[in-house]
């Protein structure tokens, strides 16, 4: 459900604003639905059971950030409130991006004090990078 969820809002912010297929009725529900699955993960990581805690933080993880391209959630939330319209957007999707941020930057935090050493994305080492380290090995 929340990876259908995060790519129909995805295809909707990648959408030119001019374009005439935006369906800024279908982003705005997509967005309030995404904050409401994003404050049930956290309600569920504060009060639930260890195996509740374990999933939510596992579901947490995953929507917050993809290693292979800029799609987590924090990059495309920062994209939408850049590309904020007031004439084509009501005032309540700004509230709603706003608590999302609120909540996802929450998120960031609690996964920070968490990990040792602190919350880090790891990429993954390229193919490129992996000849060159080692072709200077071979030499």
């Amino acid at each position: 459900m929340s990876h259908l969820l995060l790519t129909v809002w995805q295809h909707q912010i990648e959408i030119p604003s001019r374009a005439e297929e935006k369906d800024w009725d279908l982003q705005a529900s997509s967005l309030a639905l995404l904050k409401e699955m994003m404050y049930v993960l956290d309600l569920a990581y504060r009060i639930g059971t260890k195996a509740d805690r374990k999933a939510a933080d596992k579901l947490q993880r995953k929507l917050l950030h993809d290693d292979l391209r800029q799609s987590g959630l924090f990059p495309l939330l920062c994209r939408m409130i850049k590309n904020y319209n007031m004439k084509n957007q009501p005032a309540s999707q700004a509230g709603d991006m706003m608590e999302a941020l609120y909540i996802i930057i929450h998120t960031f935090e609690r996964l920070d004090k968490t990990e040792r050493g602190g919350f880090i994305v790891r990429q993954r080492a390229s193919r490129r990078r992996a000849k060159l380290t080692r072709a200077g090995l071979e030499e």
